[in-house]
């Protein structure tokens, strides 16, 4: 019996996965087609937004309300191995992700531009 736990549960486990890793797996595999040079991250997402914003690790709030062009909650996380990718519409932050920089660097693009319009393609460095 303990057996037939233990395989249920490990099943259970792998099945499931978040929101964030479907996102990133989807910008992963969308990279994949463009051998990692651009995406249009509104081929890998699966709602509508109207911009799409890079956070870097270490932002104060401030600066992320300065990109952003409203005041939200703090966003940026403390790891040089992620940016953050805040996806709005309506001046609000409909969901964001931590994405790593191996599956994609967004962050080599943050000296050129820091927001993007929906279908507008994001070209990495």
């Amino acid at each position: 019996m303990k057996k037939i736990f233990t395989i249920f549960l490990a099943s259970f486990l792998l099945s499931c996965t978040s929101p964030e890793n479907d996102l990133i797996n989807s910008i992963e595999n969308e990279l994949t087609v463009t051998k990692g040079k651009n995406i249009n991250l509104a081929n890998a997402t699966d709602f509508m937004w109207e911009r799409v914003c890079i956070i870097g690790p270490y932002y104060m709030q401030e600066y992320q309300d300065k990109i952003l062009g409203f005041k939200a909650q703090l966003l940026a996380t403390g790891n040089d191995g992620v940016s953050t990718l805040a996806f709005t519409k309506n001046n609000k932050v409909l969901t964001y992700i931590n994405h790593p920089r191996n599956k994609g660097d967004f962050l080599s693009v943050l000296n050129t531009k820091t927001c993007y319009e929906y279908n507008e393609i994001i070209y990495l460095k």
